[in-house]
């Protein structure tokens, strides 16, 4: 039960967290952070995923035990289980999404850098002229 509250409000708020679309409005180096900090919610959910196994066996091992009260803690062990498998997608999505971002703001970049280096030139003849 300890693990189980333990795991809970550990969990309270990541999915509303992955879900943000701060990434749309970032520059580059804000989408450079905003991966950093991904990276380190991806390292903090797989120690995480020891404690979910751990709920899954207890659980289990109070099936095997004919506990009384097995039909709550299989109710409880599935919605770990089913939001643990949600928290996974979204991290993948939001990975997804913060790598896309970054490389189109890094395409934007070359391009402007591009489009500066040709008009230099173009600018200097027009001055001349």
């Amino acid at each position: 039960r300890q693990k189980a509250s333990i795991h809970e409000s550990w969990t309270e708020g990541k999915e509303a967290m992955l879900q943000q679309k701060d990434y749309e409005t970032a520059t580059l180096s804000e989408i450079k952070a905003l991966l950093k900090k991904h990276e380190a919610f991806e390292s903090d959910l797989a120690a995480h995923q020891d404690r979910v196994e751990q709920i899954a066996a207890i659980a289990q091992e109070l099936n095997e035990l004919d506990y009384y009260d097995s039909p709550s803690v299989n109710a409880r062990c599935q919605k770990i289980c089913d939001q643990w498998d949600n928290l996974g997608a979204l991290t993948q999505k939001r990975r997804e999404a913060l790598e896309r971002t970054e490389k189109l703001l890094e395409t934007i970049d070359q391009l402007y850098l591009e489009y500066a280096k040709r008009a230099a030139p173009f600018n200097n003849w027009m001055e001349g002229a």
